[in-house]
């Protein structure tokens, strides 16, 4: 009995680094998934997990010429590759092309440029599939009055 006493404290200790230790690990696994691939943009009807989020995103129509994109976070750099056959200049990444960007786990965070002239994204997802990232945009609702979309979501698949 004083054996259980004393081990009790001991096993709620461990159970508490090491959950903790967790979290932090699972941070640390989002920013090594998006620094360490390519992702490329994909449909919406792709990702069978859209609902999943806990908020209502409508996500960008694509081009098929968009399909061609690439983004690459690196060493504290953004790069975007775009296919040219697409108007360029409608492209929400591209003037961002090489800029700084950061990424905060904790509050799901990604700013790419700077924090006054840049894009600002709450991330939604990070996975060895998915990166799945969103604006806030006013409430607009959805054909026929359905769904009050909240974010405009941006769906990429790793490459």
């Amino acid at each position: 009995n004083m054996i259980r006493r004393k081990l009790i404290p001991v096993i709620l200790v461990s159970i508490l680094v090491v959950s903790s230790s967790c979290k932090k690990e699972n941070n640390d696994a989002d920013q090594w998934l998006l620094e360490n691939n390519s992702w490329e943009p994909s449909l919406a009807e792709d990702n069978t997990r859209q609902w999943a989020y806990g908020e209502y995103i409508l996500f960008r129509s694509l081009l098929e010429c968009d399909l061609d994109e690439q983004l690459t976070f690196k060493n504290g750099r953004f790069f975007v590759n775009l296919n040219t056959a697409c108007d360029i200049d409608k492209n929400v990444f591209a003037k961002y092309n090489n800029a700084k960007y950061s990424y905060d786990p904790d509050k799901k965070l990604l700013i790419i440029g700077d924090a006054n002239d840049g894009l600002s994204f709450t991330v939604f997802e990070v996975s060895e599939k998915w990166l799945v990232i969103g604006r806030p945009i006013a409430s607009v609702p959805a054909l026929g009055g359905g769904i009050p979309y909240n974010y405009l979501g941006y769906l990429f698949k790793r490459k």
